[in-house]
């Protein structure tokens, strides 16, 4: 059930009131909800500032994705609140060349592959908002246990092939930039709540304005509140007497947003921009799975050795940016951003013959092996006193990435041939330290706790990792006539540390530093076959060389090499705007030297 109320304020006030599946959900949603109103959902024209804060985004608009010379999807606004889309899984199977593998079901740890790379938690792509890097350490750890919700967002960009070189760390494949809610131009108020399975009940709120200063220039700013909770499509097994109210196997989730601008009046256009962001998620998920027997028998179980299975995280983001328009060839923007992700998920480890200290213990894939171990009825909740202790492991880390990056842009002409030159540097540091313990749990015939045993934080895992990177990528988009060829380069000297013991983590002293320096780069060409009465043909092609660095660990102590990898790609893209049509067809090759994965996976 969905009810949407719209509002917006311009030189007539528009109102549009929708009802959807009429009934008691809308009823409910409708005493639960706030008045909610908004924009119309159609485009607005672009002002000055939205063309000239265009390095936020990496295509722009659905009409832009035509001067990409490469494979590139854009997903508006339409595309992700019409179809009530909060699972980052399904929109992005709409893009080609994108493989998802599915994990928990709601797309909280999505395992996405661009270009056939490695897709455990989406750490060989780079994922950003607004430009800025998300992964929760890019270099250090950029597993994406943090991913930005598809749910408050305005767009989504994906880009494939030679043209995301730009975007690295992780260039072999691709890069998705997801673009957060815009300060509106006029006064608007949004809001959208959804009801639904599972006691799945969600709200999108915001509201802004842009205002004309009384002195000269402009302020706007933009309010956001996000929120989801559900109670889960699992079954937990319900006969242990303890389990922490009722059999939750859901989250929560609240996302709240403050983004603000200010244009002075000076003589060269201007813009300073901020935003703070915050996530907060609770989600009682697991990595337990089920015997084929019992999944056979009801798919949606979870044992009830899992009951203490959950994930707590936070997550702040903020960015404050900079843009001059030096004169009407060239635009300089600068940002500073910092996000923090702290985060702990407490999973089931071992069963059956523990002891105080965690260690020891059948493993579960063991337990589940046999039915008639005493593992097994330990996991089910069936197991006896000194035959069925059972382990939880916090996974506890806290992630820190902060960074300086700026953007130069330059148009100029030589003879026939239009130039635009891009200059971009990133200055970036960002670690990850993990400080990991157990939780024993002693258990009674029926599934009771008797008694718990928490060892000392740090005893299972004690670490930091370390990177400084800097990075410096130069492209030059040379168009003469129906032809456009953009070569690019990319620069990076990166610096490593880590410390994996209790001694060195405490004080924060580094066993080992290293540093290497690399160079990727590529080209691609793009021909405009057609482009009148709104058809448009495009063929194009481009051979890049990617990279995807190993962490500090992998690389200083077990001597990983970082992952490098050559691209080609040769495709035609094909639009017709009077009939609503649109296609593109590539054909690509990736070909991976040292291929870098988990060693649970690989």
């Amino acid at each position: 059930y969905e009810f949407e109320f719209n509002f917006q304020k311009k030189e007539e006030k528009v109102m549009n009131l929708r009802f959807r599946r009429i009934g008691l959900g809308a009823l409910f949603l409708v005493l639960l909800s706030s008045p909610a109103f908004a924009a119309d959902g159609k485009t607005e024209a672009a002002t000055q500032s939205e063309i000239l804060m265009r390095e936020v985004s990496i295509i722009g608009s659905k009409f832009n994705v035509k001067d990409i010379a490469g494979s590139a999807a854009y997903l508006d606004v339409q595309d992700i609140r019409e179809h009530g889309v909060e699972d980052v899984n399904r929109i992005l199977r709409r893009v080609p060349g994108v493989n998802i593998r599915e994990e928990d079901g709601f797309g909280l740890f999505p395992n996405i592959s661009l270009r056939g790379v490695d897709p455990a938690r989406s750490s060989k792509v780079t994922i950003m908002e607004d430009g800025v890097l998300q992964a929760p350490a890019p270099y250090s750890a950029p597993s994406a246990y943090y991913m930005p919700n598809t749910g408050r967002m305005s767009a989504i960009e994906v880009v494939k092939g030679s043209s995301q070189v730009k975007y690295g760390p992780h260039t072999t494949g691709g890069a998705i930039n997801f673009l957060s809610t815009p300060i509106p131009t006029t006064s608007k108020v949004y809001s959208k709540s959804t009801f639904g399975m599972f006691n799945e009940l969600r709200n999108h709120t915001y509201f802004g304005n842009t205002e004309q200063l009384a002195g000269g220039g402009k302020f706007g700013y933009v309010i956001e509140y996000y929120t989801r909770n559900n109670t889960g499509f699992r079954d937990m097994d319900t006969n242990a007497p303890d389990v922490r109210g009722e059999p939750n196997t859901g989250f929560s989730r609240q996302e709240p947003m403050l983004k603000v601008f200010w244009e002075p009046k000076t003589a060269l256009y201007q813009r300073i921009e901020a935003k703070f962001g915050f996530t907060n998620l609770d989600a009682n998920v697991t990595y337990t799975g089920l015997r084929n027997e019992d999944f056979d028998a009801d798919p949606f179980r979870r044992y009830s050795a899992s009951r203490f299975d959950e994930i707590e995280s936070t997550q702040y983001r903020s960015y404050i940016r900079h843009l001059i328009e030096l004169n009407n060839d060239t635009s300089l923007v600068t940002t500073f951003y910092g996000n923090t992700f702290n985060r702990n998920w407490q999973k089931l480890d071992k069963v059956a013959h523990s002891n105080a200290t965690g260690s020891g213990g059948t493993s579960q894939s063991e337990a589940m092996g046999q039915k008639t171990m005493a593992a097994y009825e330990c996991l089910t909740g069936n197991g006896a006193g000194s035959d069925c202790w059972f382990s939880v492991k916090n996974n506890n880390r806290t992630y820190h990435s902060y960074g300086v990056q700026t953007n130069l842009t330059h148009n100029i002409q030589t003879g026939s041939i239009k130039h635009q030159l891009d200059l971009n540097v990133r200055a970036h540091w960002d670690q990850i330290r993990r400080k990991q313990w157990y939780e024993v749990y002693d258990q009674e015939v029926g599934g009771g706790i008797v008694g718990v045993h928490v060892t000392a934080r740090g005893s299972k895992g004690n670490k930091t990792q370390k990177t400084r990177a800097i990075a410096v990528n130069l492209s030059d988009k040379m168009k003469i006539g129906k032809v456009t060829f953009t070569p690019g380069v990319r620069g990076e000297n990166i610096r490593q540390a880590y410390c994996n013991d209790n001694t060195n983590c405490a004080t924060d002293t580094m066993e080992q530093t290293g540093s290497l320096n690399v160079i990727v780069g590529g080209g691609s060409l793009k021909y405009d076959a057609l482009d009148e009465n709104g058809k448009d043909l495009d063929i194009f092609g481009g051979v890049h060389r990617g990279f995807s660095p190993a962490g500090p660990e992998s690389r200083l102590k077990n001597g990983v090499q970082h992952e490098t990898s050559v691209g080609l790609e040769l495709g035609t893209r094909y639009r017709d705007a009077p009939k609503a049509f649109q296609t593109e067809a590539v054909v690509f090759m990736t070909t991976i030297d040292n291929l870098v994965t988990p060693d649970s996976i690989g």
